[in-house]
């Protein structure tokens, strides 16, 4: 766990390290005025409107919207075009960002459309989004090809698994899964997909899949690296009012880099992306406001698959969406832990699937001041959950730090949950089996069982509060409402 908390403390401030300066402030005509609207590698384009001593102008730099504002961008376009339709859209996604006004004024919508095929990384840094306006960049979905089996049809049925759920159409025909991390489209939803058979798909959420589905890719690719030289995807400094005020959907990131797509110090949503292969898959948070992952997937990462860091909302627990909802991580090359929640004030997972983090946990909550994992599986890592609280802020009461509610921890080589650090954990149908223990405590920490239904097992025993050397049953030392047990030399408490 050590490791992986070092690891993050270095990853923000060396992001925060590419960052430029704000524009410099000149008085012209008695007016303070910015010099420029964005900076790029150093290079700064000037707003039109003020003369540079040296006489430097360019007429064409816009600082803020009057309307709104479409952008497209195409493999057949052209940089030099305005980019302002699909006939005429820009090359590169950076041309059309960087046509993105400084400001997008109150109530006005910027899109950027991007089509199908490969394109080079991006940069947005330092857009101040109004209120009741947005900022979308977005890619193209459609639906896969090259399948052996459908990649559209009607289900037969649906049914849970656990904390997720499975469609059968008895002519899907698909080879074994053939359709991982690809997305189902049915009912509405898009729900990543864990794993497929011939005729079965799982995938997460609990929506049933009724009618008709459709088999579904990102066809738009990004490669390479932006300005500060670590995703293809980099997006930081923005300001915004909300979390839905900003939103990147549907890319896929396949090459080999240090991160999939970075959101640093800027609100905002991920959606329907899919990044493999990287140190990290997706890195958000460093924002006093939301920023959250939805419908997404990661495979083969070396650290993490999804970091949420310094990204918690403000206010109660159930004002705030989850920090990663429906969305898949499949660590099997990692060193690190699928998920990440670390340093946040509010933070949440919901209809998640996190596997094969083979020398970490599933999940890892560090520090959170407030968690909530709900209507989740944890399954075939070290640790299904770790939970490090040290020096985190608890909520109201002693037992709201960390709330575990409808959870499949099973399968984990370890500790179905490690806590320790004085973490207050509060579960409830916590449910798993085939770890080599249920719970482990440590350091300080306290769990509180919540009901007969919580029953997470191991080969050993059902938990311990001692580094596994007194082993402990559910049925014998937590069976009734006033069942407490103490380890007076470490502080670690277990109650009904």
């Amino acid at each position: 766990m050590r490791y992986l908390i070092f690891l993050l403390v270095l990853l923000f401030p060396l992001v925060a390290g590419a960052q430029h300066g704000p524009c410099p402030i000149i008085t012209a005509d008695g007016i303070m005025k910015e010099t420029c609207d964005k900076i790029y590698n150093g290079d700064i384009t000037f707003n039109g409107a003020v003369n540079i001593p040296g006489g430097i102008t360019d007429p064409s730099a816009v600082k803020q919207t009057t309307g709104n504002l479409s952008l497209f961008v195409r493999t057949t376009g052209n940089d030099s075009n305005d980019c302002l339709s699909s006939g005429a859209a820009c090359l590169t996604i950076q041309a059309a960002v960087n046509k993105i006004p400084h400001i997008i004024s109150d109530g006005d919508a910027v899109s950027v459309d991007v089509g199908e095929g490969t394109f080079a990384a991006f940069s947005l840094t330092g857009t101040n989004i109004g209120a009741g306006s947005s900022l979308n960049i977005d890619g193209t979905l459609g639906l896969v090809t090259g399948l052996t089996g459908l990649n559209e049809g009607t289900a037969d049925s649906s049914a849970p698994v656990d904390y997720h759920r499975s469609m059968t159409d008895a002519a899907g025909g698909w080879a074994s899964d053939e359709l991982i991390g690809k997305l189902l489209f049915c009912s509405s939803l898009y729900s990543p997909i864990i794993t497929n058979t011939a005729t079965v798909v799982e995938h997460v959420g609990q929506s049933s899949c009724s009618g008709a589905y459709q088999i579904l890719d990102q066809k738009t690719i990004a490669t390479g690296t932006g300005a500060s030289g670590y995703s293809p995807i980099e997006v930081m400094n923005i300001s915004a009012p909300t979390y839905t005020s900003f939103g990147i959907s549907n890319f896929k990131i396949t090459a080999a880099g240090v991160i999939g797509i970075l959101l640093y110090d800027s609100p905002g949503e991920v959606l329907r992306c899919n990044a493999t292969n990287q140190f990290y898959g997706f890195v958000v948070g460093q924002s006093a406001r939301m920023t959250r992952i939805g419908d997404s997937f990661c495979g083969s990462s070396l650290v993490a698959c999804f970091i949420v860091q310094r990204g918690g909302g403000v206010g109660n627990m159930g004002d705030e969406p989850p920090s990663i909802e429906r969305s898949v991580a499949l660590n099997s090359s990692g060193q690190g832990a699928g998920i990440v929640l670390g340093l946040t004030i509010i933070a949440g997972v919901k209809h998640v699937y996190a596997a094969n983090s083979t020398v970490n946990g599933g999940l890892a909550i560090l520090g959170a001041s407030n968690a909530k994992v709900e209507l989740s599986d944890f399954v075939d890592n070290k640790w299904g959950i770790v939970i490090d609280s040290e020096n985190a802020t608890l909520g109201e009461t002693s037992d709201s730090h960390v709330i575990i509610e409808n959870v499949n921890v099973s399968d984990n080589t370890l500790a179905g949950i490690i806590a320790s650090e004085d973490s207050n954990i509060l579960a409830s149908n916590v449910e798993g089996s085939g770890n080599s223990i249920g719970v482990e405590l440590k350091t300080g920490a306290t769990f509180a069982r919540g009901g007969t239904a919580t029953t997470i097992t191991g080969s050993t025993g059902d938990f311990t509060l001692n580094g596994s050397v007194t082993i402990m049953d559910w049925a014998t030392y937590l069976g009734s409402s006033s069942d407490v047990v103490s380890n007076l030399e470490n502080g670690c408490r277990a109650r009904y």
